[in-house]
This record gives C-alpha cells, structure tokens and sequence, in this order.
C-alpha cells in the first residue's frame, strides 16, 4: 500500500463562490481581506459594479430631495442650497418654484393627510398642487373658545396650535353684550361673523384683550372672532426647528412626529384634525391645513446632553432613539389620541441622526458598536434584542463614521447600504442580509440615495443628482478601478514549505485587462490577464515559481473602462 508523503503532497484551494469582506476570517479563502468596486451576485461569481452618470447638475450642495406623488402627480423635488427645485412630467429640467431663508442644513420632508410638507429648520412649507409652488404652511387655527359668554372666559374647546399664533372663538350673545372678552392680549383681528354674516363693524385696539360691537349688532345670538394673539404667545419658532418629521400611521391613528432644533429632546406630535374640523376653519381662515401640534402635546424624551437622533415606526408603536436609549411611543386606544412614552431600552441607540431604517421587521440602527438590528416581539412589545450586522467589518467603521452615517435600503436589489458624509473617498458599504455578506464601492460622494422609476440615485454636496445605469462600465465618462484581494492562504498544511504554484482563473473581461498579483511572505509575482470585448469566457491557467513559502494570497484588479466577471479562481502549490 501506498503512503502519501505530506511533505510532497499537491495542495488544493479553489473558489467558485466569492465571499464578502471580513476582517475576523484568519487563514481562509472564504470571504476577502479587502476589496472595492466589485459586487458579488446571486450565483457567487464576482463582478465589477455599474457606472453612474449626472442627469441633473446644480449650482450648490443638495440639501434636500423628495420623489413622489402629490393629487395624481408624480415630482422630483430637490433643495440646492436655498432654492426648491420642481421637476415634474412636464418639466423639460428641474424649475426653481421657491427661496428659502437659508442655504445651511438638511431640509426633510413628510407627505402627511394628503399633503407635501417641507421642513427646513426655519420654516414650515406646505406644496400647493394648484400653483405648483410652496407656501408657508398656516396650519389649523383651533377653535379655542366654544359657546363662551361675552365677559367669563369659559373652558379651552381646543388649546393653542404651536405652529401658529391665531385661534378662534364662538361667543353666545344671550344678553345682548357689546363688550367682548379675549382670553389673551392680542394683534389684530382677522375675521368677524355676528349672527352668521361677516361685519367690520366693531371696535379693538392692538395689544388688549377685549373687543367691542355696536349695539345694533348685539342682539343676533353669535358672535365667531378669529385674533392674532401677541408676539409673547408664539412657540412657532420651536416647533420649525423641529425639523425632522415622521409619519406614525396606525389602523385608527395619522400623527406627524418632528424633533430637532434648540433643546433636541422634545417630540412635537400632531393631533387629529376632522375633514369636518378643516372645512368649517377654512370659513374664516381660507389657507388653512391639517397641521395641529396642540400645546401641551409635545413629550420631552432623554435631556438635552442626550438629543434625539432618530424616529421610526414599527407596527403600531413610534421609537424614538437617542445616542444611548430607545423609547417606544404608543396609543393607549384605537379610540382617543392619548400615547404613552415607555422606555424599551438602555445603554443602546442611534449615533447619526436619522441613522434607522425598518427593514422588514426589524429596524436597522448605526449605533456606536456599527450597525445593529434590533428584534421586537410582538407578543412582547417590551423586549428588544439586538444582533451587530457589522461585526465583520467594525475595524473599518469608525466613531467619525458612524457618527454622520446614513443608511439606505436598496428595495430592488435587496441590499442595505451605509455611507458616511465625512467620508471624502466616497465609500459605501453595501449588505447583503440573505448571505451574510459585506462589499464596498468607493467614488460615491452621495449625501443621500433615492430610488426614482426603478433606478438607483443619490445627490452630493457639489450639486449633482446622478444615476447608476446597468450599461455603464464607468463613473460620468471616467473609468474606476476595482479589485478583490483574498485573506493568506494556509492550505491544508502551514506547518509546511511550498515551492511552485499553479494559477487557474476563469472569468469574462470584455476587452478588458485583469491584474493579478500572486503574493506570499516571500515577494510578489504580477502579470496581466487580456480577453477580447464581448462576452466569451476566458480560461487563464499558468505555472508560477515562487521559492519557498508557507502562506499566500492573491489580488484581482480591473482599472479598464470594461465590466469584468470572474467565476472562479484555482490555486495549487506543491510541496
């Protein structure tokens, strides 16, 4: 019987199904120490990814973008630097419709009861259909006073709207009063009906709280007053800070949500606000719409040395993070508008603002340890467990990183993407959660992604929206390089010597050239590996003398404006 020498043995590694990065794999060829640009698809082969191009360019950073419906419309709405730009189905090139105060900041919207709201940090804006252009958002004048006697103020019907400084009251003239009184000193009158007609007959003067009609309207039973309260009243300018809004949508519930602005621990939530309710304030206040953040609504979560980071709904609860703690928000019943604020959990949040998303059933945080999924049961509303979806690639994220990260989930291509804005190299990381499996792209400078008609976009603070197309091999005409580098291979026996190595690769270049690099603790051996354009495959098998060594890798780059597709790799060394 024959006895295999180890010593003189022929050792094997070939790799017909390409792993993602990982920093933790040690001596394997599963998975790569290291690779840019190229892609792993659905079959294990790898691939050089797609180009982009520029369809729009504007003339400063893009602070904002929307893409979406409004009344049967589809638009494109982006913000660079103070202008809004409008592009809708007949819009040759996106159109500047509105200025802004300010060209400094992100600006966030939220379709909210049929309307596009846009909240900027200083105002509040609200898109009109009909004129095709913003406005500042009035929101709803509440009625603050219901069947009050002329003289004795009488119970709040409805509390003070914080996002506007008007309210209105319905006063039974029972006694014939000509006096009236305000329950705040206010402005101005804007509107006045006595016994259901409108009338500019009557007396105030700006800065008191009373007003007064002619007797010859005293007897007609009603008496309905829209005021401007005074200045001194006005939250308005803490609710517009509050520029980052989310929708929280239950079976019995819609609410808008926004935090942010000078205190940064306060949620300013919306009450519900009747079609009835909206057409019988549109009677004397015309521009009026659904947003109604009641004084007295707004919950203050965590402090002020803990600001809030995040929103986002999941099932029938809002959770709020900070940068070390989650909290559920929940409706107490389907039939009032009461919520309760609970604490889900410690010692865990969000580092980057915004920086959560829902995937599936699980909500995806950049937290100070990387990106997390959290798991809720609904049986249990009140656990939550947690899994690092970064473990094997944290040596990479760093606090810089993941403290301005930005996550995105690519719906068509089922990937999670993560790209931090203080990155200048333009790095993205891309997940694949059905195979565990991390790549990264670079020369994106993306500050945000958008799908819009099927494609893949993102926006950059040069002021360009641009596109990845599936037939482009290069980014806006200029070519980029991939490459794919293995961790060191051991094979079966480190404990041993190795001298020649075989190389075998199969893949399509496209008229491209592949660059390998074969590289062990001895030197480095580098050669070319060419094909002619089209899409024929390509076997590459050549004997290599390396000298003696124990551990190697290799490195695949493609520099060429051509889309490169390896299938497989085959390495053997001899003992």
């Amino acid at each position: 019987m024959a006895i295999m020498n180890p010593k003189t043995a022929l050792e094997h590694e070939k790799i017909t199904s390409f792993g993602g990065i990982c920093d933790h794999a040690g001596l394997t060829s599963e998975g790569a120490s290291d690779m840019r640009n190229f892609r792993i698809l659905s079959d294990g082969s790898l691939e050089k990814r797609c180009g982009f191009f520029t369809r729009y360019l504007f003339g400063a950073s893009i602070r904002g973008l929307w893409e979406g419906t409004v009344s049967g419309e589809t638009y494109l709405f982006v913000v660079a630097g103070n202008q809004i730009y409008r592009k809708s189905r007949t819009d040759g090139y996106p159109t500047s419709v509105y200025t802004l105060p300010t060209a400094e900041g992100n600006v966030n919207f939220a379709f909210y009861r049929e309307n596009l709201y846009l909240f900027d940090g200083k105002t509040v804006l609200i898109f009109s259909p009909s004129i095709q252009s913003f406005s500042v958002a009035e929101g709803y004048t509440p009625l603050y006073g219901k069947n009050w006697h002329p003289t004795q103020l009488g119970e709040i019907h409805e509390p003070l709207n914080l996002l506007q400084n008007s309210i209105r009251i319905h006063y039974l003239n029972t006694n014939g009063s000509t006096v009236f009184n305000l329950p705040f000193t206010s402005q101005k009158i804007t509107s006045m009906k006595a016994g259901g007609s409108y009338t500019n007959l009557y007396s105030f003067t700006p800065g008191t709280s009373s007003f007064s009609i002619p007797t010859s309207l005293a007897g007609v039973g009603s008496v309905e007053v829209t005021v401007t309260l005074d200045a001194l009243f006005s939250e308005r300018s803490y609710v517009v800070q509050a520029s980052n809004p989310s929708v929280f949508r239950t079976p019995h519930h819609e609410s808008l949500l926004t935090f942010g602005g000078g205190g940064g621990y306060t949620v300013y939530r919306t009450a519900p606000v009747s079609d009835e309710m909206l057409d019988e304030c549109r009677i004397t206040c015309a521009g009026a719409d659904p947003l109604y953040f009641p004084k007295g609504n707004p919950f203050a979560v965590g402090s002020s040395l803990h600001p809030i980071r995040a929103l986002c709904q999941l099932d029938d609860q809002m959770l709020v993070f900070n940068d070390e703690n989650i909290w559920a928000i929940r409706y107490l019943n389907d039939l009032e508008d009461d919520a309760e604020i609970l604490l889900l959990r410690s010692a865990l949040g969000c580092a980057s603002e915004n920086g959560v998303l829902i995937f599936g059933e699980h909500p995806i945080a950049v937290s100070d340890g990387g990106v997390v999924q959290l798991t809720i049961r609904p049986s249990d509303p009140n656990f939550c467990d947690t899994s690092i979806l970064s473990r094997k690639i944290e040596r990479r994220l760093s606090k810089e990183f993941l403290n301005s990260a930005i996550l995105f989930w690519h719906r068509s291509k089922h990937q999670l993407w993560v790209r931090s804005t203080s990155d200048s190299d333009g790095l993205v990381w891309i997940f694949d959660p059905e195979r565990d499996l991390w790549f990264c792209f670079d020369g994106i400078r993306a500050n945000r992604f958008f799908e819009m008609e099927g494609k893949l976009g993102f926006a950059t603070d040069d002021g360009e929206i641009c596109f990845f197309e599936e037939d482009l091999d290069s980014d806006d005409g200029k070519a980029f390089t991939a490459y794919y580098q293995s961790h060191h291979l051991a094979f079966s026996n480190p404990e041993f010597s190795k001298r020649s190595v075989r190389f075998s690769l199969c893949s399509v270049n496209n008229g491209g050239a592949l660059s390998t690099e074969i590289e062990t603790e001895r030197g480095k051996k580098q050669f070319e590996i060419r094909s002619e354009r089209g899409g024929i495959p390509l076997f590459f098998d050549r004997r290599l003398a390396m000298g003696r060594f124990r551990f190697l890798r290799f490195r695949l780059s493609s520099a060429n404006v051509a889309r490169c597709k390896i299938y497989s790799v085959s390495i053997a060394a001899n003992n």
